[in-house]
């Protein structure tokens, strides 16, 4: 039995290493795409006629546009700057990326954690914010949520930093993706304030004919404005009883200038004839 203690430890250390190095080998779930959380409203980048249905479309999707370019800015450079090959498995179950990003005299302090659980993974970014030495926030959670392992779908909380290391809870994103080009996007607004409530649908692929569909509520109203169009060949119609006065559709051509929608439906009929 003395010979074989020995033995017998170094059978236990050597089992002990190969499991441990299993689990530091984890493969972890897949970086959810950032764009897969956002919508693209670049097509409303460029002005139209002031009393066009396509100005009227533009001004609609004006403050989400805002909204994802600017407010969220921020949040979309923290998330992009993180890498899958970055993640490192902790235990149970968890992955961390641990990193600092430098922008002029600020310094953010990143920690992303995934947490794999039976169906779903859950995420949460914490981040703290120093400039200049100075503690702005320490450590808030501004993204919170959980998503599927093939990523199709996904829930999202967004929160704002607010006074004494608090914070506020800001959107809820909806997320439901089929392909590369075709997904379902429904943004809300948490705030308490004259937007809350409101929400923007985003869905690719709806027909044939316009390739893009957003559904914009304003709660306020009780107000739906419904806009389809072609990101390749820049038509579109709008649908928005407040501001027409009345439920039918309102065309715009590839100059986005006003056009006839019944006559754009016949056209493209012989088109296809």
């Amino acid at each position: 039995m003395k010979h074989l203690k020995p033995k017998i430890f170094i059978l236990f250390v050597l089992l002990t290493v190969i499991f441990s190095c299993a689990e530091d080998d984890k493969p972890a779930p897949d970086l959810p795409a950032y764009e897969n959380i956002r919508p693209d409203l670049s097509y409303f980048s460029a002005p139209g006629d002031s009393a066009s249905n396509y100005e009227a479309a533009r001004n609609t999707v004006l403050m989400w546009k805002t909204l994802f370019e600017d407010s969220l800015k921020t949040y979309g450079d923290l998330y992009e700057s993180l890498s899958q090959n970055e993640l490192e498995y902790q235990d149970n179950n968890t992955w961390l990326i641990s990193k600092k990003i430098f922008s002029e005299e600020k310094t953010y302090d990143i920690k992303y954690f995934e947490i794999a659980e039976s169906d779903s993974v859950l995420t949460k970014m914490f981040v703290s914010l120093f400039i200049d030495n100075d503690t702005v926030y320490n450590e808030l959670l501004l993204i919170d949520g959980y998503f599927f392992p093939d990523s199709s779908t996904g829930f999202w909380l967004i929160n704002k930093p607010d006074t004494s290391n608090t914070v506020l809870k800001y959107l809820n994103i909806e997320q439901d993706v089929k392909s590369e080009t075709e997904k379902t996007l429904k943004i809300t607004t948490l705030l308490i304030d004259e937007n809350n409530g409101n929400y923007i649908i985003y869905k690719d692929s709806v027909d044939g004919q316009y390739n893009k569909y957003l559904d914009i509520f304003e709660k306020a109203t009780e107000n739906h404005t419904i806009i389809q169009y072609a990101s390749s060949d820049i038509t579109g119609r709008i649908k928005d009883l407040r501001y027409f006065g009345d439920s039918e559709w309102h065309c715009w051509n590839e100059e986005r200038v006003d056009e006839n929608c019944s006559a754009k439906i016949i056209s493209r009929r012989n088109f296809r004839e």
